[in-house]
């Protein structure tokens, strides 16, 4: 299959990525980023913002500021049997923002 245009390409970068593209998909791309700056800087920064992502600890959140949030977006609330650790309870005049 040929591409002829970065966005052609743009739009298969998250199955690149995340090393789920066709063989002859990939091989296009590669050729391509091999003579346009442009998208091996895309690919490259969205490589890097994957990987760190994928590095970071899960955040976590007070029971509390899960329930304001929750009801500031109109959300269910969700039953929490225990707090999670280390999680400071926010003062109950915080704004949410």
């Amino acid at each position: 299959m040929t591409h002829d245009t970065c966005e052609d390409l743009l739009g298969q970068l998250s199955d690149y990525i995340d090393g789920d593209l066709d063989p002859e998909l990939c091989h296009a791309l590669e050729t391509h980023m091999a003579g346009c700056e442009n998208c091996r800087t895309v690919v490259d920064t969205l490589s890097d913002t994957v990987h760190l992502y994928r590095t970071l600890p899960p955040a976590t959140v007070s029971a509390t500021l899960s329930a304001r949030l929750r009801t500031a977006l109109g959300l269910a609330p969700v039953s929490v049997t225990a707090p999670l650790p280390d999680a400071p309870e926010p003062a109950d005049d915080a704004p949410v923002e």
